[in-house]
């Protein structure tokens, strides 16, 4: 919980803005961040497969690491035993020709949990808010985590959606702009 909030309150004073902005390669991310989440994973009985190959966006190494940790403990904490979660980190073309093309930086969480309501998805991001309060014990975490990715998304002036049905599991896609990327 303390880690949360001083994450999210360094967030809100901008405290990342003199990182200076570094080439990130999301895939390597990903599969660090699975690899420190797979015991709480074999605790769960839930796997993590990392999917896709490098890509890469300029930003704070520290806030993409701490989205997709974020992205992929969800996954976990709110799955069901036998469940899995899935992120696929790529590069879609979004203009030009072959010799020309720019591609943009796509991350997909997805789950085989018990879905979101239609009329949460929006609030699902809001500090604190827990969909199925009644399970909070149980499940532990602190409904700070998609506060996080909201705010290190808005950071990277990325987007996210949400894609979920009760009984069908959730997708979040953070979709990074188009960017020239500082040297790795």
């Amino acid at each position: 919980l303390i880690n949360d909030v001083l994450t999210l309150s360094k967030l809100d004073e901008s405290a990342f803005e003199n990182d200076g902005a570094t080439a990130i390669n999301l895939y390597a991310v990903a599969q660090r961040v699975a690899g420190r989440l797979s015991s709480f994973a074999d605790d769960q009985g839930v796997r993590v497969r990392v999917e896709g190959a490098s890509a890469c966006i300029a930003g704070s190494e520290t806030l993409a690491e701490e989205m997709l940790y974020n992205l992929i403990e969800n996954g976990i904490r709110y799955n069901h035993e036998g469940g899995l979660v899935t992120m696929k980190v790529g590069s879609e073309c979004v203009e030009g020709g072959l010799a020309n093309a720019a591609y943009q930086t796509v991350v997909r969480v997805s789950d085989t949990g018990p879905g979101i309501p239609a009329e949460l998805h929006d609030k699902v991001f809001e500090r604190f808010y827990r969909v199925d309060k009644s399970r909070s014990k149980a499940r532990g975490g602190t409904g700070l985590g998609l506060a996080i990715v909201k705010h290190a998304a808005v950071y990277h002036g990325a987007s996210i959606d949400l894609a979920s049905e009760l009984g069908m599991g959730t997708c979040i896609t953070v979709t990074f702009p188009v960017q020239e990327l500082p040297e790795l």
